[in-house]
């Protein structure tokens, strides 16, 4: 590179000019070639969300289907039966008299106390694993044991239900002077019950764990103990 000095000042020759060009073209290329990946990344983002926006209508149209499928099939039976039929005390398939007012009933009562069984339980189980004892071999263990409980299916539930829990309440039953029937709302509670707790529990682990930390912080430096922040920001 050639350089002369007129009056104090340096002029540089020909060559220094064209690295500079060079170098601006490089950062020019630079910035075409990211322009073109945002772009790209842009139309990949448009079509995922197209096809989100398209799942989406599909399934709505789907369970459309569905409701629309059994509406259509049931219509001889509610021709037949008519709106009589859901509060109907009486299933005789003899003499073709047909009541769902006791299954209906059933199933309200025993799906209520289950919820009351299981709600006290999930939420201990909850806390205990997510702000007692987050980490650990413990809290590891159980969260694996409850995620296996959970996966279990409901067939499953039902058989050990007869197998061993029915034996039991019929038991208990003899024992308080009820009639020792086993198979009722009490047992089917319980059945229940033991489905949820897995769910609710490690739900409400995820919830706990997703407390915002300051606000914990804070309630303790205030003075506020274990119980206090559990009761006052970690369940709310």
């Amino acid at each position: 590179m050639d350089t002369s000095v007129e009056n104090n000042i340096v002029t540089r020759s020909e060559p220094s000019l064209r690295v500079i060009n060079s170098a601006q073209l490089s950062g020019a290329a630079k910035a075409a070639g990211r322009i073109r990946r945002s772009f790209r990344h842009i139309r990949t983002e448009n079509v995922f969300k197209r096809t989100l926006v398209i799942m989406g209508i599909l399934m709505v149209i789907l369970v459309l289907g569905i409701l629309l499928t059994l509406i259509v099939q049931s219509l001889p039976s509610i021709k037949a039966l008519g709106l009589k039929y859901l509060w109907g005390k009486v299933w005789d398939p003899v003499q073709d008299v047909y009541g769902a007012w006791p299954f209906l009933l059933g199933t309200l009562l025993s799906s209520f106390l289950a919820l009351l069984i299981s709600i006290p339980f999930s939420i201990a189980v909850a806390i205990f694993l997510g702000e007692y004892y987050p980490k650990g071999w413990l809290p590891d263990l159980l969260k694996n044991t409850v995620e296996l409980i959970a996966a279990v299916p409901s067939v499953i539930y039902g058989f050990w239900g007869l197998a061993v829990l029915v034996p039991i309440v019929r038991n208990l039953e003899s024992h308080i002077g009820v009639e020792p029937v086993g198979v009722g709302i009490f047992s089917s509670s319980l059945i229940l019950a033991v489905m949820i707790i897995p769910y609710a529990a490690s739900l409400g682990r995820s919830m706990i764990q997703m407390v915002p930390s300051p606000l914990k912080e804070a309630a303790y430096a205030l003075g506020a103990t274990r119980w206090e922040v559990i009761r006052s920001i970690v369940i709310p």
